[in-house]
């Protein structure tokens, strides 16, 4: 088994986020996902967004 990191694709529909790639796919070095309490889906979010600086609203 190799120890090298495989390529991965995590998709990504936010906008306005600096890692969205082509409005589908984050390029994000990593991925950080917070609350430890969570229940459900809509109780975690993203601590890796960073808003793009041309954002269109």
């Amino acid at each position: 088994m190799s120890n090298r990191p495989q390529k991965q694709s995590i998709g990504c529909d936010v906008k306005n986020c600096t890692y969205n790639e082509n409005g589908t796919v984050c390029t994000a070095q990593h991925i950080s996902v917070e609350n430890t309490k969570a229940t459900t889906q809509a109780e975690t979010y993203c601590s890796t967004f960073s808003r793009k600086n041309n954002a269109d609203k």
